[in-house]
């Protein structure tokens, strides 16, 4: 079982990530607009993690979200983003729609995080993955050690 945990965190990695650039995918080009839930943790992991959309900030472009309009009501084509994207520190000041203002629609693209969402959560994925392998190996190990201590212990000697 720790064996197969183990090869699982491992090989398990490049399935998990497909699965993760789906939801990605899909939260931004559809649920994102239907779903405030979804709208929440997006916003929050833009802002918290200084990313924009899932590959990039162009992304919003083609959702749902842009086609149908915001709760700001003020985003247009080519590159409409939240403002959760926002560079607030490169504005001077916490100001979401100072930053829209200076960002342009995609014409000053230095007061928003360009670089996607999905690289950045892909890191973690990946991290969670070799933890579980790691525990695994390790685990497996005990239990080895363990044995072998208890067959010395209990004076069988074959072994050596």
């Amino acid at each position: 079982l720790e064996i197969a945990t183990a090869i699982f965190g491992y090989q398990g990695t490049p399935g998990l990530e497909a699965i993760a650039l789906r939801h990605m995918t899909q939260d931004v080009q559809t649920k994102y607009f239907t779903m405030p839930n979804v709208r929440e943790a997006m916003n929050r992991l833009q802002s918290t993690r200084h990313c924009c959309g899932y590959s990039n900030y162009q992304d919003w472009a083609s959702s749902t979200w842009a086609k149908n309009g915001t709760a700001e009501n003020t985003l247009k084509p080519p590159y409409p983003v939240p403002t959760s994207c926002c560079n607030t520190t490169m504005v001077g000041s916490n100001s979401a729609t100072q930053c829209m203002k200076l960002y342009n629609y995609g014409a000053q693209t230095k007061y928003i995080y360009t670089e996607g969402c999905f690289p950045r959560y892909k890191a973690d994925i990946i991290m969670f993955m070799y933890s579980i392998a790691a525990f695994g190996i390790g685990v497996s190990l005990l239990q080895n050690f363990n044995n072998l201590s208890q067959l010395i212990n209990e004076g069988d000697h074959s072994l050596f």
